[in-house]
């Protein structure tokens, strides 16, 4: 009968030992989600990505704008209308990639004022601040380039100009 305790005691002693240390090592533990970084990158680093979301047009008209992706540097927005999605908003830090910055040296055109170049067939982008990118990126074959830029304008440039 000795052998027979001794052989569920050791399981059991296991058991309870991983249950107390998952127990403690969970402690003081919070379940609300880190905050955003608010304090100014490195140079050669980019803002965080969450930095730019108020920057961008509100919807409204039927428009709608859905946040897709952010990461450090980079934010983007879907714009749709009647449930089809006509173009893709996005503002990127050039920080951590000047090479970025070069396609505007040669810019023709100017959106208030930032220097702005055909990206593509379907983009237009500025440059704001000698720093971040602007773009809006037609999905739809059916959005205009003066569309594309009249969403541009929506963009708080000035508001992005400011960011360091």
């Amino acid at each position: 009968m000795n052998r027979i305790a001794t052989a569920i005691a050791r399981p059991a002693a296991l058991c309870a030992s991983l249950l107390l240390v998952l127990i403690l090592s969970s402690c003081g533990r919070s379940a609300a989600p880190p905050a955003a970084d608010t304090s100014a990158p490195a140079a050669g680093q980019s803002l965080p990505g969450n930095t730019f979301n108020r920057f961008f047009p509100t919807a409204g008209d039927g428009y709608s704008l859905t946040y897709t992706q952010e990461k450090a540097g980079f934010a983007e927005a879907r714009l749709s209308r009647d449930s089809t999605d006509l173009a893709l908003l996005s503002v990127s830090d050039t920080n951590g990639n000047p090479s970025a910055r070069t396609k505007f040296d040669t810019a023709s055109m100017e959106v208030r004022g930032f220097p702005a170049v055909n990206v593509g067939n379907n983009g237009l982008a500025v440059l704001v601040a000698d720093r971040f990118q602007v773009q809006v990126r037609a999905t739809d074959a059916n959005f205009t380039a003066a569309e594309r830029q009249q969403w541009l304008e929506k963009f708080d440039l000035n508001g992005i100009a400011g960011l360091q």
